[in-house]
């Protein structure tokens, strides 16, 4: 039972994914007549893309402004891009076992471990920050424990947060404190986001 539900959930993301191209390469809009075209986009996938849109792009736009934390800007579309695959097929699929969620959230723990090899180019609180940050997106992992789980990891990236401000202001690097404040936003609203929409955790 358990790899059938993998083998759903494997063609949900799939089918997102081709959506996603399709809508990246302007052949469908990304409102109601993308909606149509997909198939139907459920509503709790439009409003993550609003968060997206309104939250994580500005902080990948601002991580990829600098050679130095381009790769932070990727990794964030790749960990945030994937919530919104988990919440497209938490509406097609039910529950997967332990070991078939696993399987599935596999590209996202791909991403969280990218995030914390050694990495001499990125300015290390950049990358003590985002490694802490990055973790917060697998809430929808943690049940009813999804926006405690969140608020949990904010406070740890607060600590270097406030050290890439420091960074910013002695050094006049405006590119730092622009990356801190985004960063900032990011997860502040993603707790928001959160605790008005799946205070029970993501539901199945």
């Amino acid at each position: 039972m358990s790899a059938d539900i993998l083998a759903r959930l494997e063609a949900v993301a799939s089918r997102l994914e081709s959506y996603a191209h399709a809508v990246a390469s302007g052949s469908v809009s990304s409102g109601a007549s993308g909606a149509a075209a997909s198939g139907g986009v459920p509503r709790e996938v439009e409003d993550y893309d609003q968060f997206y849109n309104e939250h994580v792009v500005p902080f990948v736009n601002a991580a990829k402004k600098s050679k130095e934390t381009e790769a932070i800007g990727s990794w964030a579309e790749r960990a945030w891009g994937f919530v919104r695959t988990a919440i497209f097929a938490s509406k097609q699929s039910k529950k997967p076992a332990d070991a078939a969620l696993a399987k599935f959230v596999e590209p996202l723990s791909a991403v969280i471990t990218e995030t914390q090899k050694p990495n001499r180019t990125i300015p290390a609180n950049h990358a003590k920050a985002f490694g802490d940050a990055v973790v917060a997106t697998s809430w929808f992992t943690q049940g009813g424990n999804a926006r405690a789980f969140a608020q949990d990891q904010l406070e740890q990236v607060d600590f270097w947060l406030i050290k890439i401000l420091k960074e910013g202001k002695d050094s006049g690097k405006a590119d730092f404190t622009e990356f801190a404040q985004k960063l900032k936003v990011l997860l502040q609203k993603q707790v928001e986001f959160i605790g008005d929409n799946y205070r029970a955790g993501l539901e199945w």
